[in-house]
Parts: C-alpha cells; sequence; structure tokens
C-alpha cells in the first residue's frame, strides 16, 4: 500500500494557485472545501512561515492537519509562549 497523499481536488489547485498569484488574497472556499489543506499546501509552496488564528476548539484538528499534509512542518500550538527552539 503506497503512502503517496491523495492529490488535491481541482478545485483545490486552482485556489492554491490563485493565493500564489495574489498574495493578499483570502480563502473563501465552502465549508468542508478543504480551506485547511489549500492554506497548507500554498504555505508550503511559498516557503513561508504562517500563523494560523482559530477558535481554541480547532487547534487540535490543526495540528493533525499540519502533520498530515506537511509533516516535515515545524509548527507550535499556543499555550502562552513561543518553544525556544522555533525562534528565530
Amino acid at each position: 500500500m503506497s503512502n503517496l497523499l491523495p492529490p488535491l481536488a481541482p478545485h483545490q489547485e486552482r485556489a492554491v494557485e490563485f493565493i500564489l498569484t495574489h498574495p493578499y488574497s483570502i480563502c473563501a472556499v465552502c465549508m468542508g472545501g478543504g480551506k485547511t489543506r489549500i492554506a497548507i499546501e500554498a504555505r508550503k509552496q511559498l516557503g513561508l512561515k504562517a500563523i494560523v488564528s482559530c477558535p481554541s476548539y480547532l487547534k487540535l484538528e490543526w495540528e493533525q492537519e499540519i502533520k498530515k499534509w506537511d509533516s516535515g512542518a515545524k509548527y507550535f500550538i499556543d499555550k502562552g509562549k513561543v518553544p525556544e527552539s522555533l525562534s528565530d
């Protein structure tokens, strides 16, 4: 069995491409449309750091999605202090 991740859906590919070419855009895909994966993929392709602001009940979901779609990414879940290993 392959460990390859499924490809982006066509609408997700278009959204990532739009974000890459319009840096001040907003991802307004409908609920369940894969905004989290779009954001992770765009950040990965841009090679930039990102801040995700979300309700506290979504922190664990974001952590799981980052691990799933960008397993090599450095991240932290805000609990009041940024770990030294992530600060520049």
